[in-house]
């Protein structure tokens, strides 16, 4: 399975769903520890360079870094989903006339 390093057959009949996920996640946190740190690389040659960069979120923030608290529950776009399928109607009944 490609960058993980486990062979199809493995992965599909021989793991559990648990332990996929469980591997999943740990490339995950694996990945963003050597984005971050590559990040901090990055901004320790620009502040050695005098670039003004205050801090490494200011090169680059990642989207687990994001905070998405002020983002749409899941009723929320359900319910400006129905609005805008009535708008559609509304504007196709509007036009036969």
């Amino acid at each position: 399975m490609g960058e993980i390093g486990i062979n199809r057959d493995t992965a599909l009949y021989a793991l559990r769903l648990w332990e996929v996920r469980s591997i999943i996640e740990g490339y995950r946190r694996r990945s963003h520890t050597l984005w971050e740190s590559t990040r901090w690389q990055t901004f320790l040659i620009l502040s050695a360079l005098g670039c003004g960069i205050k801090a490494p979120h200011d090169l680059i923030r990642f989207p687990w870094e994001i905070d998405n608290s002020d983002a749409p529950t899941r009723d929320e776009v359900e319910e400006l989903r129905k609005k805008l399928q009535q708008m559609n109607k509304k504007q196709d009944n509007g036009s036969d006339h």
